[in-house]
């Protein structure tokens, strides 16, 4: 022993050796056999010796250097137990969201990320982006932090913003937290006693106030186009009160295209009665084949059966605005004649009614929705290939999807995927999107991965 250390000294100084040589511990090793065999002794035998930690020791002094990109390899590399190797990844996945968002690199993607996997540890995080001047930012902010719930006070503020986006977000938050009777008062109370405001009137769209409904009857005879339209879709969330539904059905009429527009679209959300769907089925024949498109959809949601009887107008070609709401219309009315006439909308060339289609099937319960669904994957719009593989099922289209050329699509399939079958099944996938050189796809696939713990 004493020979071999006088040798190891004389031959210093050592090269540094390769990095992927060198053991979790930071010690090079090598295995060196004295013997009196030359051929055995020396060279001829030695070998390197690596040791490699567990997961859960590596894994988080590796996130802990930030040397995240090592983490994932390291998960890749490991034939551990599959459980271990996707608790791990959590770690990894929820550091690299947590670096993009306090870094700013890649902010918006991080926020996105917290929405889609409610990552509640970042909350405190999010609070100073509230009041982004961006507002792009502001409004992902807000969907992030309702989306997590919980203390919801420093959303509150925003309930008077004067974006309609996000202050109807705040609304639905508030409301979903049980706040619901504090916003109708706030929001009655400005809308009585301030000028008329589109957020304002957004909000009451969210939450009902039937004490607002003279000033919202006011504004819906007297108001501007989208003061008037927003008026519509707020006396829509309170069509149980008749005055509400008779304006809205007088609206339907109305000589100005834009307020019978407006008017049937608002009966679209409501739950009116039965006079509601004759107003919307007698627009069926408006002029305007705007409103055609609109009144086709409120006729549909209003009385489904009924509606079924009406197709029989929609033969022939149709403008694509009646394309359009006829699509949405289909999602519930029964029968194998909608679902024929759903079916042929799907081979229009026009991605929004594509997507109509995409979004109305879903909705129906026919095994040959769900065949139709799975073939839409793979349309040549974006928007398209999304929603289908969002609520697609087969391992054929999955598969396909996990190497789309739209990043969008790719972490669709992988939470989709994940959901499906379970994490542990689709490590493999996610440390390939994780493995991505651009950090804003990193951030997605992260909120991807980890999105997908929320169905377990």
């Amino acid at each position: 022993e004493r020979a071999a250390r006088e040798v190891v000294s004389d031959a210093q100084p050592f090269a540094a050796p390769p990095a992927e040589l060198v053991s979790d511990d930071g010690r090079f090793r090598v295995r060196w056999l004295f013997a009196r065999n030359r051929r055995q002794a020396g060279p001829a035998t030695a070998e390197v010796v690596i040791e490699r930690w567990p997961l859960s020791r590596i894994i988080p002094d590796l996130v802990a250097s930030g040397r995240l990109r090592d983490a994932v390899e390291r998960i890749g590399s490991s034939d551990e137990p599959g459980r271990e190797r996707a608790e791990q990844l959590d770690h990894v996945a929820a550091a690299i969201v947590t670096r993009a968002l306090v870094r700013g690199t890649a902010r918006t993607a991080a926020v996105d990320a917290i929405a889609r996997a409610r990552l509640e540890q970042l909350r405190e995080h999010l609070v100073p982006l509230l009041d982004s001047e961006s507002v792009y930012l502001r409004r992902r902010v807000v969907r992030a932090y309702a989306a997590i719930g919980g203390d919801l006070q420093p959303l509150r503020v925003h309930l008077s913003s004067e974006d309609p986006a996000v202050a109807r977000m705040v609304a639905r938050a508030l409301k979903a937290s049980g706040q619901g009777r504090f916003v109708a008062a706030e929001v009655g109370a400005s809308l009585a006693n301030g000028p008329v405001s589109i957020a304002i009137l957004g909000v009451l769209a969210e939450v009902p106030s039937r004490s607002a409904m003279p000033r919202l009857l006011q504004i819906s005879e007297s108001g501007g186009r989208e003061a008037r339209r927003a008026a519509f879709a707020a006396l829509a969330a309170i069509a149980a009160e008749p005055e509400a539904t008779r304006t809205l059905i007088r609206a339907t009429r109305n000589r100005d295209a834009g307020v019978r527009i407006a008017a049937c679209e608002a009966l679209a959300r409501s739950s009116a009665d039965l006079s509601a769907y004759r107003a919307a089925s007698r627009a069926l024949r408006d002029r305007d084949h705007r409103v055609r498109g609109a009144c086709a959809t409120a006729a549909a949601r209003l009385s489904p059966a009924a509606f079924r009887r009406k197709l029989r107008l929609f033969d022939g070609e149709q403008p694509l605005a009646v394309q359009l709401g006829l699509a949405r219309a289909l999602a519930v009315v029964p029968g194998a004649a909608a679902l024929k006439r759903l079916l042929a909308l799907g081979q229009t060339a026009d991605p929004e009614v594509r997507l109509a289609v995409v979004r109305s099937l879903v909705e129906r319960s026919e095994p040959e929705a769900r065949v139709a669904v799975d073939e839409m994957a793979s349309d040549g719009n974006v928007s398209v290939r999304l929603a289908a593989t969002e609520h697609s099922s087969s391992t054929t289209t999955l598969t396909r999807a996990l190497s789309d050329p739209a990043p969008r699509v790719r972490f669709a399939a992988l939470e989709r995927v994940a959901r499906r079958d379970g994490r542990v099944g689709a490590v493999d996938q996610a440390l390939a999107l994780l493995g991505d050189g651009q950090e804003a796809l990193q951030v997605a696939a992260a909120g991807a991965w980890l999105g997908a713990r929320l169905a377990e």
